[in-house]
């Protein structure tokens, strides 16, 4: 475990070039938040997150968010074993329905329940992050694995989740990117997009609201609401945690953000251009290896995919792929 922040650097100029990043507290994030509490209070980077998961296999589809906590002085290398309880279940989100609410048309029937269903999300996570918000201003007194007591003064640093969850959590639309204000249009282009910051993101709901009139019902504050891009979130949990911006804690995961990402993206790119017939003789003829996966039947007639295949593709696919030309 690290109580501060280390600066790694793999030249002996110990310049920018040569600078190492690794675990959290090898980043600048916590050398800024180390300059804004007291002399003797350590940082403590806490750590969410959250997926939408089934509760019920056979009947029904409840769902919940399930909310997870941990702290950045643990190692990755520890904090990313399941087996070493790193993580803390710390609450439960519904998914809620809204089963009995009748809604006047069909088009509100459709886009008021999800929106309704991210504003149920930010009240609850309100409660679920008070802790953090009061000890993110006052330090507090905490034991650490020694038995030491430490002052700590807790910041919210990292928010890992999927796409559909990130987009929930910074109150934007569904297709929107939470690092800048680029949408699907905007693939392609060549200029770059301004970036969101949650003050930016607070901004366009000020403005939405100002717009709207204070007297305005939910449904035309949600309407105005997707148009500028936003989800129709009018108070969001994070807007008052102590030196916090959202779209900087936001955080991909590495199965979604890296493995799937690979496959949805690069493979069917490179499928697309070379063609599943070549590209499966390529599979086919690779050398078999230890510690490998070898496709023998080629990779277009795999219905499933989970992590360990995509990363087993991600192993082989750019031998697979050398020398090719389109087809």
């Amino acid at each position: 475990m690290n109580y501060e922040p280390i600066l790694w650097y793999s030249n002996e100029e110990l310049s920018d070039a040569g600078r190492v990043y690794g675990d959290i507290y090898t980043g600048d994030a916590w050398l800024e938040l180390q300059t804004k509490v007291p002399p003797g209070v350590t940082v403590l980077p806490a750590i969410l997150a959250s997926d939408a998961t089934h509760v019920t296999n056979f009947s029904g589809d409840g769902k919940v968010h399930p909310i997870y906590a941990s702290i950045g002085h643990i190692d990755s290398t520890v904090r990313n074993q399941p087996s070493k309880l790193a993580f803390m279940l710390v609450g439960f989100i519904p998914v809620f329905k809204f089963g009995k609410t009748e809604f006047p048309t069909k088009t509100k029937d459709n886009q008021f329940l999800g929106r309704l269903q991210a504003r149920l999300f930010h009240t609850c996570m309100k409660i679920v992050v008070e802790p953090l918000r009061h000890a993110g201003k006052i330090p507090v007194w905490i034991p650490d694995p020694k038995g030491l007591i430490r002052e700590h003064q807790i910041f919210h640093v990292l928010y890992l989740a999927d796409k559909e969850e990130q987009t929930l959590i910074a109150c934007l639309g569904k297709n929107s990117c939470t690092t800048c204000l680029a949408e699907t249009k905007n693939l392609g282009e060549l200029h770059i997009c301004s970036p969101w910051t949650a003050h930016s993101i607070l901004e366009k709901i000020c403005t939405v609201r100002k717009h709207v009139g204070v007297n305005a019902d939910t449904w035309t504050f949600i309407t105005a609401a997707k148009e500028a891009q936003l989800s129709g979130v009018e108070y969001p949990f994070w807007e008052d945690l102590p030196h916090t911006d959202i779209c900087k804690v936001i955080c991909n995961d590495v199965l979604h953000g890296l493995h799937k990402a690979f496959y949805d993206h690069t493979a069917k790119w490179c499928r697309n251009i070379i063609g599943d017939f070549e590209l499966d003789k390529r599979f086919r003829r690779l050398p078999k290896e230890h510690g490998y996966r070898h496709f023998s039947s080629g990779i277009s007639k795999i219905s499933q995919w989970s992590g360990r295949e995509w990363k087993d593709l991600e192993r082989s696919f750019l031998p697979a792929i050398y020398g090719a030309t389109s087809n």
